[in-house]
């Protein structure tokens, strides 16, 4: 369970920066939307790969050694990440279309969200000796 929950984990974060990277920058093109709106998109491009980014970093370094916080800090990752985008769809756009977007962001959430349950086991009961808390576990 433990490397089928890190190739979720992992390619469900790998998905989600090519998303970020390959489909957020159409919008760019888009004229409907205002100059502010794209500053914004080029600020949510910048935070969400770095983010994407650094919680591949942190699961290729730590995930073996299963410490509690690499767990929580994917947790919050998630909940930051789907959470926030599926309450601004439900926020903002419930009565628009289905878009592919909400297809992929829907199997992207349920491949997080199982990672994350795979996980739980792993860094809470199968590796005890690295629940000191500090990053060099």
């Amino acid at each position: 369970m433990k490397q089928l929950a890190g190739f979720l984990l992992i390619s469900t974060l790998m998905a989600h920066l090519f998303t970020v990277l390959v489909r957020f920058p159409q919008h760019f093109l888009d004229s409907t939307w205002a100059e502010h709106a794209k500053a914004h998109l080029a600020s949510q491009i910048s935070l969400s790969s770095g983010l994407c980014l650094t919680m591949l970093i942190l699961i290729w370094r730590f995930y073996n050694s299963g410490p509690r916080w690499l767990w929580w800090s994917l947790l919050a990752y998630g909940f930051f990440t789907f959470a926030g985008y599926w309450g601004g769809k439900f926020a903002f756009e419930i009565e628009g279309p289905w878009r592919n977007g909400n297809s992929l962001f829907l199997v992207l959430t349920l491949t997080y969200v199982t990672g994350l349950v795979l996980s739980w086991r792993h860094c809470f009961i199968e590796c005890p000796r690295s629940q000191s808390g500090g990053l060099a576990s």
